[in-house]
């Protein structure tokens, strides 16, 4: 309920995606495979050491002094 009415969303159970068809082209069949999303760069364990190290800050012990 929002707002004191009721909201209802039974359509979206009886939604039927279209059919892919036999006249696709070559280039909207490469996208349904592969998709068009952004990608991501690997994660390599050499980067996430030096991402970690720089976003902790280090503590300082009292009376230490800032050089």
């Amino acid at each position: 309920q929002i707002k004191g009415r009721t909201i209802r969303v039974d359509h979206v159970a009886n939604y039927r995606p279209p059919k892919d068809s036999d006249d696709i082209d070559d280039v909207t069949k490469a996208l349904h495979a592969k998709g068009c999303g952004v990608k991501t760069p690997p994660h390599t364990s050499s980067d996430s050491l030096s991402e970690d190290d720089d976003g902790v800050p280090v503590k300082k012990q009292k009376g230490e002094v800032c050089s």
